[in-house]
C-alpha cells in the first residue's frame, strides 16, 4: 500500500504512451488516483479507499504491532493524496451511499448508476415455495465479511446454511461449522447460481458494502435478505424485503433471526421492487 503512488505513476505513463482519446476508470481503491492530463477521464466509483476510511478500524484491529504502526503512519499521507484527484470529465457512482461519501470527501457531485446485473437474475423465475436452506454468497473470510459470526448464529439456531464461494479463511471456518452448514464452493454457471439462490429461504449478509451485488441478485430472485443497517443496504430494500440488524453482537443476530423466520415474506413483491430499482 505504501508504494502505490509509485506504481500509479508508472501506470499513468503507460496509458499516456498509447494516447487514448478517453479512459474509463473503475475504482474501489487506488485506480481513481491515476495522474493523467489532456485526456478525457470518466470515473465509475465503487467506493473510496475503504482501508483508510470506512474500514480503517477493522484494519487497525487486524494488523500486528509493527504493521499497525506503519499503517497508522502512512494513512494520513494517503488520505491527503487521495483528495487531490478530483478532476474528471464524467463521474458515476454505484449507489446513493457512495455518491454522498464522494460529496463529503472530494466535493464531487454527479449521477448514480447501479452496477449491471447479470440478465440471468433479471429474468429469474420466482420460487414461491423455497427449499429448507439459507444462503451466504461471498468470500469465506472472517475479516470485514464476518462469516464467523454468521456461522456462530447458524450453529446455535441449527438451521441449514449453504456457503457459496471460497477464500483464505475457509479451512478455519469449516473447522468451527456444524453439520448443518455446507460449503459448496464457487458456482461459475450463472444459471446454476441463480437456481440455488432463488430456491433459498433468504440470503444472509451482515457486511458493510457500498453496493452488494449478491444482495441485488437475491432480491431479483424474490429472496429476502438478513442484513446490516448501514451503507447502501438501506437504499436497496424496505421493511418488506429485509430485516436490518443494528449491530453484529451475537445476541442481536439471534433475536432478529427469530423475527425473520417468523415473518411471512412476499417474494413476488420483493422481486418486482428490485426490478424497478435497477431499471430506474
Amino acid at each position: 500500500m505504501m508504494f502505490y503512488p509509485f506504481f500509479m505513476k508508472i501506470l499513468s505513463r503507460k496509458i499516456i504512451k498509447y494516447s487514448p482519446n478517453k479512459i474509463i476508470i473503475s475504482s474501489f481503491a487506488v485506480a481513481k488516483n491515476i495522474s493523467i492530463s489532456n485526456i478525457k477521464k470518466k470515473l465509475y466509483l465503487h467506493s473510496p479507499m475503504q482501508y483508510i476510511r470506512s474500514h480503517y478500524d477493522e484494519y487497525t484491529h487486524k494488523l500486528s504491532w509493527y504493521k499497525l504502526a506503519l499503517f497508522k503512519a502512512i494513512t494520513p499521507r494517503l488520505k491527503r493524496r487521495d483528495k487531490k484527484f478530483i478532476q474528471f470529465d464524467e463521474v458515476e457512482f454505484n449507489s446513493q451511499y457512495t455518491a454522498q461519501l464522494a460529496k463529503e470527501l472530494y466535493w464531487i457531485e454527479w449521477k448514480v448508476v447501479y452496477p449491471k446485473i447479470d440478465p440471468v437474475f433479471q429474468a429469474a423465475n420466482l420460487v414461491l415455495q423455497p427449499d429448507n436452506y439459507y444462503i451466504y454468497v461471498w468470500r469465506t473470510v472472517k475479516f470485514v465479511k464476518e462469516l464467523d459470526k454468521i456461522i456462530k448464529l447458524f450453529n446455535e439456531t441449527k438451521n441449514p446454511l449453504l456457503i457459496m464461494w471460497s477464500g483464505p479463511d475457509e479451512f478455519f471456518l469449516k473447522s468451527i461449522a456444524w453439520d448443518n452448514i455446507i460449503f459448496i464452493g464457487w458456482i461459475d454457471d450463472p444459471q446454476e447460481k441463480m437456481k440455488i439462490i432463488s430456491r433459498s429461504k433468504w440470503l444472509v449478509n451482515i457486511t458493510k458494502e457500498s453496493f452488494w451485488m449478491c444482495t441485488m441478485e437475491s432480491l431479483l430472485c424474490g429472496v429476502p435478505v438478513f442484513g446490516f443497517n448501514e451503507w447502501a443496504s438501506v437504499e436497496l430494500v424496505d421493511s418488506k424485503s429485509w430485516i436490518l440488524v443494528p449491530d453484529k453482537n451475537h445476541e442481536t443476530l439471534v433475536s432478529n433471526f427469530k423475527k425473520f423466520v417468523e415473518k411471512n415474506w412476499d417474494r413476488e413483491r420483493i422481486q418486482k421492487k428490485a426490478k424497478k430499482l435497477i431499471t430506474n
